[in-house]
């Protein structure tokens, strides 16, 4: 999954015209070179970069969780499908 989160990333950083310095420096001057592990999965990242990116890139936070499938170009994964809703055994 990280695979992808860096793959819609760098999609999102390609659409807004930005290097991968200036998202960097739009992040908070976050060192481009992790820009460029995340974009390929190379590393593992916490919700706050999340959310740095999320600003830097001007998007809601749910766009950077939909991913096209090449063969449908339909999206196969959402923000919504991720959350597992808790059990609760009956007694």
């Amino acid at each position: 999954m990280l695979g992808n989160i860096g793959k819609k990333i760098r999609e999102l950083r390609l659409v807004k015209g930005l290097t991968q310095m200036e998202l960097a420096f739009n992040c908070g001057d976050l060192d481009y070179s992790q820009i460029n592990r995340i974009e390929l999965g190379n590393v593992n990242f916490s919700v706050s970069y999340l959310l740095l990116f999320k600003e830097a890139l001007e998007v809601e936070p749910n766009e950077l969780f939909i991913f096209k499938d090449k063969k449908n170009s339909k999206a196969h994964f959402t923000a919504r499908e991720c959350y597992t809703k808790p059990t609760v055994k009956k007694r």
